[in-house]
């Protein structure tokens, strides 16, 4: 895909392949997955609407912070952002975000 789509469309080229080639691979995983285990489809479409809805708002307010100021800010925006998303959503829960602040140390 790179191959067809980098030389056309340039980094927006290499971008949209590798956004294709990320969903194969986890539509692949999820139904080699199903295969050889029991899954909860209800809970991952749950979790991944949770996480959908992290993201945008994280989306949003980079956007928003950088319009109006340096885009480093916007950056620490949404480190900050969306993990406060994903725990407020309970995606994530305390115990988790413990174990994380753990490994960073």
């Amino acid at each position: 895909l790179n191959f067809f789509l980098i030389p056309k469309l340039g980094v927006e080229g290499a971008a949209l392949a590798a956004l294709v080639g990320n969903f194969v691979l986890a539509a692949g995983g999820y139904i080699f997955v199903a295969k050889i285990a029991d899954i909860s489809h209800s809970y991952l479409l749950k979790t991944k609407l949770k996480v959908l809805l992290s993201a945008i708002i994280m989306g949003i307010l980079v956007w928003y912070v950088n319009i109006y100021m340096h885009f480093v800010f916007s950056i620490f925006a949404g480190i900050l952002v969306y993990p406060v998303m994903l725990f407020l959503t309970k995606t994530i829960n305390k115990s988790q975000v413990q174990e994380a602040i753990s490994l960073i140390r």
